[in-house]
């Protein structure tokens, strides 16, 4: 076995690079120019020689087909020695030229790249008009206008997605879901006391949790189980993704939105489910113990299960998660939306800035005013949960109503969807 001093000296000798060939050339002119100094004259074509000269160096190294670990040597000492050579300040302004073209290039090339995505969804959304309302593909088209330009493309890719699904029932959720994240992202971005930023930030986090695919039934009690990061090859498997966020201080505060109009938001729909959600909230707390983010909104539009509710306000006992909070969004008779704060987080965090619309109808004053009769009366969370319809008056099944995460036919959906809310508002109006 040979010790890492003859390793070292073996990755790098360029003795197996053949004599008088270009490659060897370049080699030498490299190493000698890191020894003599900077070569002169340091003009804008021995710069752009130097460059074409590393990339052929590159690509011939690739071509002879070395050893891996010599021709690792060799490059690492050939880019040091050009790193040392091109770190002259004379370089500089030649190199800083490029940099702008590239850039420039780039963002140009995103620009062309992004109106040809626009164009595809705008021809998208006219395709479905017998799916979407006029008032959801304008509020679309509102909301993206006004995004960060680094979140621009995931949404188009979103919308995109969304509308190409075969099912309509499917297409209708998924661009109402993603409507409704996006709305999420608009109102921040409008809101001058608030910064979207990029994270893309991963952790792995040990927490106290519930075991996966706990019994609905003992999801009240106390969590106890250790969740450890998943490991892949000895190293622990990041289980926190932090993409976008509200930058407080350098920290992301997350808000993860959360569209349950077909479902119950913590209720168990498939195996795991419930227990996905509150070790999700657990691992929001984790984080913030840890110093790793400034707190997290659940901000949901929809219902929500009330065994859930009281799970996470501590009902009996210690409240599990007060670093995140949860605010609920109610659908407005206009077509509007009204946010409210369900549960505060604890004294010590600041917050989702709740931005509100500003031209509200009589109607939607009326139900704005029978949320805060129903905080007051203590009936909130059981309006939130449930379904008051009668299936015959209607006009759609039962099964639908007691399962409208099933509902296949686009009109029962829509009926469903429209009666609900209007049954929501009726006894919010009714309080």
């Amino acid at each position: 076995m040979s010790s890492d001093s003859e390793h070292d000296k073996s990755m790098a000798d360029d003795s197996q690079i053949p004599a008088g060939s270009k490659l060897k050339l370049i080699f030498e002119e490299i190493v000698e120019y890191k020894k003599a100094g900077v070569p002169s004259p340091t003009t804008r074509q021995e710069y752009d020689r130097l460059m074409a000269a590393r990339t052929e160096f590159n690509r011939g190294l690739n071509e002879l087909k070395l050893d891996p670990d010599l021709a690792k040597g060799l490059r690492a000492q050939f880019n040091e020695a050009f790193g040392v050579v091109m770190a002259d300040g004379a370089f500089q302004p030649f190199a800083m030229e490029d940099e702008t073209k590239t850039a420039e290039t780039k963002r140009v090339a995103t620009l062309a790249q992004r109106a040809n995505k626009k164009e595809e969804v705008n021809g998208l959304l006219e395709k479905n008009r017998e799916v979407l309302s006029q008032n959801e593909i304008d509020t679309f088209v509102k909301h993206y206008e006004v995004l960060p330009d680094f979140l621009k493309d995931t949404y188009l890719n979103m919308a995109r997605a969304a509308l190409s699904k075969s099912s309509l029932t499917k297409r209708v959720t998924a661009f109402r879901g993603m409507l409704f994240e996006l709305g999420s992202r608009a109102r921040i971005a409008s809101c001058p006391d608030a910064k979207l930023s990029e994270f893309n930030q991963d952790f792995s986090l040990e927490f106290v949790g519930y075991k996966p695919n706990t019994p609905f039934a003992d999801l009240s009690d106390v969590p106890t189980d250790v969740q450890k990061p998943r490991e892949s090859k000895g190293k622990p498997i990041p289980n926190v993704q932090i993409d976008v966020g509200i930058d407080r201080g350098g920290k992301p505060y997350i808000v993860e939105t959360k569209s349950y109009t077909r479902r119950v938001l913590g209720r168990e729909h498939e195996v795991g489910s419930a227990t996905s959600i509150r070790n999700q909230v657990l691992k929001y707390q984790k984080a913030y113990e840890g110093g790793i983010i400034a707190g997290a909104t659940i901000e949901f539009t929809g219902r929500i299960d009330k065994a859930f509710y009281n799970w996470f306000i501590g009902e009996h006992g210690t409240r599990p998660a007060p670093a995140v909070e949860i605010v609920c969004r109610m659908p407005l008779p206009s077509g509007g939306s009204y946010g409210f704060v369900l549960v505060s987080p604890s004294e010590a965090i600041q917050g989702l800035n709740l931005v509100q619309d500003t031209d509200y109808t009589q109607e939607d004053q009326t139900v704005i005013e029978g949320i805060q009769r129903a905080f007051e009366t203590g009936k909130i969370v059981d309006i939130l949960e449930k379904v008051n319809l009668n299936a015959e008056a209607v006009g759609i099944p039962q099964d639908a109503i007691d399962n409208p995460d099933k509902i296949e036919d686009l009109r029962v959906l829509r009926i469903y969807l429209e009666e609900r809310n209007k049954s929501i508002w009726r006894d919010l109006g009714e309080l």
